[in-house]
């Protein structure tokens, strides 16, 4: 494997401009892992023995990572090749292995024996990166569905294991219980609504909702886009709307500073209001318990507002 390294090692410099600097690890899976800079900067290149599964993996997870580091902060961003490739195939040894490069992640490994660094602050800070990484993948185009997964309402997240402990099987099902009561008073609001048609002035991370209630909406932003203002073009439609459906409610998202929806509440003299979109929380909210049902339950209030009011 020697003669093969130093092969790909030399493709990879002219492929990427870097110097490898030294073998890391070899992960579980089989992976070559190399550290190596570009001028001042750290990389990571990983190298991976070629198969169709495997390049798709690559392709999926390259591609996902971009999209995420150009949306948000903290993400070791891929880098493409002189080809402008997310990862390049190489061959080395009568094999062929695919090479990928992307940022060295700042930082360094967190001492869990230390309190001053493996600490609640810690968990929070990465609860609120895994919420807006998962909100962000919630509207990703490039999502590949898991042919197994099917939407069933409350009961899409139900597992096919043995549960031993009585405690946690009574949990679960009052868990359930609790989940197709909502479902229903969803259903009641929904269906018995003067109107069915809901407005945003933000982005909107609710298709699951409109979708399996039976409901429109018209929103600022496509799904979670990187946008940050509307065009004028879009505020006036949105307002339009308002008033032609006599819409009493404009809604927001939670963390969202609502400037768009107070714009066109104040033309259109209705309210606002937030739907909560269950993806992150805030400090506060995690001090008062706020759960999942708590949250969905405040959620059907304000839709309450909207649909019949």
């Amino acid at each position: 494997m020697e003669l093969e390294s130093n092969l790909l090692l030399s493709q990879a410099k002219q492929l990427y401009h870097i110097t490898p600097l030294w073998e890391i690890t070899t992960g579980y899976s089989g992976d070559s892992i190399f550290e190596a800079e570009s001028g001042l900067r750290r990389r990571i290149l990983r190298v991976a023995e070629f198969s169709n599964k495997k390049e798709a993996h690559v392709e999926f997870e390259t591609r996902w990572t971009e999209y995420l580091a150009l949306r948000m902060e903290g993400i070791a961003k891929p880098v493409r090749s002189v080809n402008n490739r997310l990862y390049e195939v190489a061959g080395a040894g009568g094999k062929t292995y695919i090479l990928s490069l992307q940022e060295k992640a700042p930082g360094k490994i967190v001492d869990i024996n230390d309190p001053k660094e493996f600490n609640e602050e810690l968990f929070f800070q990465l609860g609120m990166l895994m919420g807006r990484m998962h909100k962000l993948t919630m509207c990703y185009e490039g999502n590949q569905r898991c042919p197994e997964f099917k939407w069933n309402g409350p009961h899409f997240w139900r597992r096919n294991i043995a549960i031993p402990d009585e405690a946690v099987r009574q949990g679960e099902k009052r868990f359930l219980e609790e989940l197709e009561q909502l479902d229903a008073d969803y259903r009641e609001v929904t269906e018995q609504a003067k109107r069915h048609t809901l407005v945003f002035g933000d982005r909107f991370p609710f298709l699951y909702l409109v979708r399996n209630y039976g409901l429109s909406y018209y929103a600022a932003f496509p799904g979670c886009s990187s946008e940050t203002e509307p065009s004028a073009a879009t505020i006036a439609f949105l307002t339009d709307e308002v008033e032609e459906e006599q819409i009493p409610v404009v809604f927001r998202l939670e963390l969202s500073n609502g400037k768009v929806a107070e714009a066109i509440a104040e033309v259109t003299g209705t309210e606002t209001a937030m739907l909560h979109s269950c993806h992150t929380l805030t400090r506060e909210e995690m001090e008062r318990g706020e759960t999942y049902l708590s949250l969905m339950r405040q959620n059907l209030v304000q839709l309450d507002k909207a649909l019949n009011g």
